[in-house]
């Protein structure tokens, strides 16, 4: 379900992206790679979603689970998202409200 929630995520941005005009000059990647973490460049980061625009700066970072309540593993991902991306101005955790069965 989680595959399902980030390619529905993925295909919601790039419709916006595609048809508003605010968004002119930007694109999505889905699965993109940064090895920017640490010098050594020994750590992989692949965040969901990534916006980007056409010189290679990053506006959104986007990490996307489908699942009901947030860890705090799900934090320090987003985290370890900004330190390996200093100039990316927003993260986004995004999950869906996924309300208990009473």
């Amino acid at each position: 379900m989680n595959k399902v929630y980030q390619d529905f995520m993925t295909e919601i941005i790039q419709e916006i992206v595609t048809e508003d005009p605010d968004f002119k000059g930007y694109q999505i990647e889905k699965q993109s790679r940064f090895n920017s973490l640490v010098k050594e460049g020994k750590i992989r980061i692949i965040p969901d979603i990534v916006v980007k625009t056409v010189n290679e700066e990053y506006p959104l970072i986007i990490d996307a689970k489908y699942k009901r309540d947030k860890s705090n593993a799900d934090y320090y991902q987003i985290i370890a998202y900004s330190l390996a991306l200093p100039n990316c101005k927003s993260f986004f955790l995004s999950t869906p409200n996924l309300k208990k069965a009473h």
